[in-house]
């Protein structure tokens, strides 16, 4: 039987797969199906938090595709585990 953390690292497969090539149509699609639409996203600055993966898209994507129109994203390790509070995380 797959662990707690094994299965969350999975449910992000197809969001993960939309970032290799950077496809807009189905990175957004997958934005979607990956976050609450109440998430609070928090990156790193100038980006900054926001609310939603609308706003992941239109404040942090969005301007980097623009900026790099090759934009592609390799992941060669992901990890998860629990964090101090004992939740989930990847």
């Amino acid at each position: 039987m797959t662990d707690i953390h094994a299965q969350n690292r999975s449910a992000l497969n197809a969001l993960r797969a939309a970032q290799y090539n950077f496809d807009p149509k189905t990175l957004r699609h997958e934005l979607d199906a990956a976050f609450a639409p109440d998430a609070t996203v928090h990156l790193c600055h100038p980006i900054g938090t926001f609310q939603g993966p609308a706003a992941l898209w239109d404040k942090a994507y969005a301007p980097l595709a623009q900026a790099m129109p090759d934009l592609e994203r390799r992941d060669y390790i992901t990890i998860a585990g629990p964090d101090e509070d004992g939740a989930a995380w990847v």
